[in-house]
């Protein structure tokens, strides 16, 4: 087969793999997700927040957040012309989609013939960070491997290349300031790393700062103005299972591989020694094993941040996954790579008529002609007993049906007590100083 028949081979089968992808989103009128219902709920609000009927300007105000906004600055756009519900699908089409070609961008812009680890894209859509809701988080990691795929195959010289680059990342701080921040980090070592002599490492510096300057102001601004959370304990075994099961998530047959392959890519990488000469090798190498070996041994929650060691595992594994050289397996690692792909995408598909039939009783009263325009009573419901047992869910950690009442609040109107609506540098709305009724207590969780 020549070339141009395997590329063209590989974007049939890519082609394909996107129509599956979409597929598993539109399988259901709304996909369950933890923290999900909390931004869909602040999206709609704040484009309805001088509706009367809605209530929400009644103890809610408008909040020009600085980061965090990724999803909602999409949505916004969807809902101009969509019912919430389809907004939400089309936001979450579009993200998995960004995500998937994002790692067939990176897998190629590394060379090597490796774009048929670019599938692992499509395989990795539908992952932790997405059924956790973390939806900002998802869509700005998806835009950093857009942005080290643009910095790996261009190799930044220009004025306009610079430029490009610094836009892109202050667009990705906006969407999540976490992954503008690994990504940034990234981008540094690359363009570091390729200048060709110290002195031109220095400039290269300069360059880095001038280009990097709007952006790491954003995320200084921001530093401090997340939300207290308690930490936990978990044992190094514990720690370990995290790095399959809160990235890829699911059965063992769908989140291991991956991981498999990081460390293959890995173990490989070292043992060849071509890293130490090759950028793009060596730092996808260093960057992706240090984000690892964090991920295991940091703590699952830092103080003022919730779920923080799993956010570095996308970067981590795939990253690491990207340099197993598997040009050299030939058709034989193609066909395993489209048949992985496509079996976690028909999974997530499958999960989602799952999930959705579970809560139908639940999300069932959504459609009744209801209008609510005051505090509502926030109850938070669970799929079945032992909602809080985390590891032993087919997706660690993630409660669907916690976050329940925002979505009533969309639908009806109203305002439930227990809405991300207390970090002004994160959050599209801000309860207002002054209520014109006292709020009613927030239920112990699992009530």
């Amino acid at each position: 087969m020549s070339r141009s028949d395997a590329e063209i081979r590989f974007v049939a089968i890519a082609v394909a793999l996107s129509v599956l992808l979409v597929g598993a989103v539109w399988c259901v009128d709304y996909l369950p997700t933890n923290d999900g219902p909390q931004h869909v709920f602040l999206g709609y609000a704040s484009r309805h927040i001088d509706d009367i009927d809605k209530g929400y300007g009644r103890y809610l105000e408008p909040n020009p957040a600085l980061t965090g906004v990724g999803f909602d600055a999409l949505y916004g756009v969807f809902l101009i012309f969509l019912p919430w519900r389809p907004a939400v699908s089309l936001v979450l089409t579009v993200m998995t989609l960004l995500w998937a070609w994002g790692v067939v961008a990176l897998a190629t812009s590394l060379g090597g013939r490796r774009r048929w680890l670019g599938l692992l894209g499509f395989a990795t859509a539908f992952c932790w960070p997405l059924y956790m809701g973390l939806f900002s988080y998802y869509l700005a990691t998806a835009i950093g491997f857009w942005i080290l795929a643009f910095t790996f195959r261009v190799e930044i010289r220009t004025a306009r290349h610079w430029f490009i680059l610094g836009a892109a990342l202050l667009a990705q701080v906006f969407c999540h300031v976490f992954a503008a921040a690994l990504t940034g980090a990234t981008v540094a070592l690359i363009c570091l790393w390729q200048a060709p002599s110290a002195s031109e490492r220095w400039r290269t510096l300069g360059r880095l700062a001038l280009a990097g300057a709007p952006a790491a102001s954003m995320v200084l601004l921001t530093v401090g103005g997340h939300t207290s959370h308690g930490g936990s304990s978990w044992s190094f075994l514990q720690r370990l299972t995290f790095v399959g099961r809160c990235f890829v998530s699911g059965p063992g047959w769908r989140c291991w591989p991956v991981v498999a392959l990081a460390a293959a890519g890995l173990g490989v990488t070292i043992a060849r020694g071509q890293w130490r000469r090759d950028p793009r090798q060596a730092v996808p190498l260093l960057v992706g094993a240090l984000a690892l070996v964090i991920a295991v041994v940091a703590p699952l929650h830092l103080p003022t941040w919730q779920f923080f060691s799993p956010r570095l595992l996308p970067f981590a594994v795939i990253l690491l996954a990207l340099l197993f050289p598997a040009d050299r397996a030939g058709p034989a690692a193609a066909a395993v790579l489209t048949t992985y792909a496509t079996a976690c995408v028909l999974w997530a598909g499958w999960y989602h008529r799952d999930l959705r039939s579970k809560t139908a009783d639940a999300l069932a009263a959504l459609d009744l002609p209801l209008h609510r325009s005051r505090f509502r009573l926030d109850l938070s419901l669970s799929l079945a007993p032992g909602a809080w047992g985390f590891l032993d869910r087919a997706v660690p950690f993630a409660t669907p049906m916690f976050n329940i009442g925002p979505l009533y609040a969309v639908a009806h109107g109203g305002v439930t007590t227990a809405i991300f609506g207390g970090d002004p540098t994160a959050h599209a709305l801000l309860w207002r100083k002054t209520l014109d009724q006292p709020a009613p207590p927030i239920p112990p969780l699992g009530s």
